[in-house]
């Protein structure tokens, strides 16, 4: 009798013993439960979509207003609201692709003239769908999405004589 007395008692003292911290949550009572060293997770590209910043973003104020730094808030003519831009330079030394994680394809297409005339400068846009039946591809994969509130309305024209090539978003 007194073997089994023993042995229930050291069966709760154990468990008593293994039964984890003051009820905190955490197991150990130290601070990081974890194994030291670096992160465990496979190095490369994040997989996972990312909101869309800087080229369409939609943007209050004047000048850069409330976009990223190096973006200008535009309210464009006839377009939807205001949206973020930056300037660009068309063909080998277009920079608006980098960073973009939008719908389409953004790219140096946009000649916006300051209100009140001036010096017409080159801005990003966002190419959101081919033209129908065009042989050329100007944008892959796109259907038709613009990011944010924008709509993809924007004939974008090209060639002689000027023809639609594909549609923007405004």
């Amino acid at each position: 009798m007194k073997f089994r007395l023993v042995a229930a008692f050291a069966l709760v003292l154990g468990l008593v013993a293994c039964g984890g911290g003051g009820g905190d949550g955490d197991d150990d009572g130290t601070d990081i439960d974890a194994p030291t060293g670096g992160i465990d997770a496979p190095s490369g590209n994040i997989d996972a979509p990312m909101a869309t910043t800087g080229i369409g973003q939609a943007c209050t104020g004047m000048g850069q207003g409330d976009c990223p730094a190096g973006f200008t808030c535009l309210t464009l003519q006839g377009g939807t609201g205001s949206w973020c831009s930056k300037t660009c330079t068309p063909g080998m030394g277009d920079t608006c692709p980098q960073g973009y994680t939008g719908p389409g394809i953004a790219a140096c297409i946009l000649q916006v003239t300051p209100q009140g005339g001036g010096t017409a400068m080159t801005y990003c846009g966002v190419i959101c769908m081919d033209q129908p039946g065009d042989a050329n591809d100007y944008c892959p994969g796109c259907n038709g999405t613009c990011p944010g509130a924008l709509q993809c309305t924007s004939p974008l024209m090209g060639g002689n004589p000027p023809m639609t090539l594909a549609t923007g978003c405004n």
